[in-house]
């Protein structure tokens, strides 16, 4: 299923970084993967250090083939090759939820003060 994510996390200095994952970003998809396997700071930092993404996995792993899920995370700029997929840094949580409106987000996935405290979902649903 390709419901887009935004997945985020906030910096010492009270902004924001960010990227675009596509594919399955419900609670059950990313929602889930994010609260199973993302639970430390500094791997937040690297799993957003690569950029926009179009399957998360369990793990962040090395550059692979796009199209093969094995539990690793497919970049679009580390294992595509495309070109300006790195993340956003966003002054405030105003921007930060415009990025993800703009990317076509279905859900807004943010990790701050050491856990996933966020999980807002855009297009009026009701899912908070």
């Amino acid at each position: 299923m390709a419901t887009r994510s935004y997945i985020a996390q906030q910096n010492a200095d009270g902004t924001f970084t960010g990227v675009y994952c596509h594919y399955d970003g419900g609670p059950d998809g990313v929602g889930r993967t994010l609260h199973e396997h993302y639970r430390d700071a500094n791997k937040v930092r690297q799993l957003l250090a690569g950029g926009n993404i179009s399957v998360l996995g369990r793990e962040i792993g090395e550059k692979h083939d796009f199209h093969l899920l094995d539990g690793q995370t497919a970049y679009y700029g580390r294992d595509r090759g495309d070109e300006d997929e790195g993340p956003e840094t966003h002054p405030n949580k105003e921007t930060l939820a415009e990025a993800a409106d703009d990317m076509g987000a279905a859900y807004l996935y943010l990790f701050r003060e050491g856990d996933w405290t966020s999980s807002l979902t855009f297009w009026g649903s009701d899912e908070a």
